[in-house]
């Protein structure tokens, strides 16, 4: 049996409407919705899943109906959830997208505020995993401080002093 891959980041529940005509700003726009599991991290783990390879998916989600939705669809692709950080109180990471009859994104609002506490306090004792992985994919929206635990820590094993800017 191969070793785990493990993926760190963001899971989401996406909504996407698509107006049934030509879209009408500040107006009520009939049209269709649907509703779907995503993520970038999450969907590169779904399709190495469904290659049959051994997945874990370590995010945050809220103790709430998105994050059952997250865990359940992740689970039913065959991702392992042993690792999701569940946080009463907090919203899962969700996303909503309007798009025009053509099908073209009008406009999108993303809430993954959870990932920001996804934090190397809650990685480390998962440490394991992470250390006897046979690969790791890493979101690129993980917050500064869990960047750094990750590539100076863990790839190199040293605790070395860094910074990272935002361009």
């Amino acid at each position: 049996m191969p070793k785990e891959i493990v993926g760190i980041g963001a899971a989401n529940v996406d909504i996407m409407g698509e107006s049934a005509a030509r879209l009408v700003m500040e107006d009520s726009n009939p049209g269709t919705l649907s509703v779907s599991v995503g993520g970038v991290t999450r969907n590169v783990c779904e399709n190495l899943a469904r290659l049959g390879l051994p997945v874990r998916l370590i995010t945050t989600v809220g103790e709430d109906m998105y994050g059952e939705m997250i865990r359940s669809w992740c689970q039913s692709c065959g991702i392992i959830t042993g690792s999701f950080v569940t946080l009463p109180g907090k919203n899962s990471s969700s996303y909503v997208s309007v798009h025009r009859n053509d099908g073209e994104m009008a406009v999108a609002i993303s809430d993954m505020r959870i990932i920001q506490d996804l934090t190397p306090a809650r990685l480390e004792p998962m440490r394991d995993k992470l250390e006897n992985a046979g690969a790791i994919v890493v979101d690129g929206c993980l917050p500064q401080e869990t960047m750094r635990y990750f590539l100076l820590v863990l790839i190199t094993g040293h605790d070395i002093e860094c910074t990272f800017s935002r361009s």
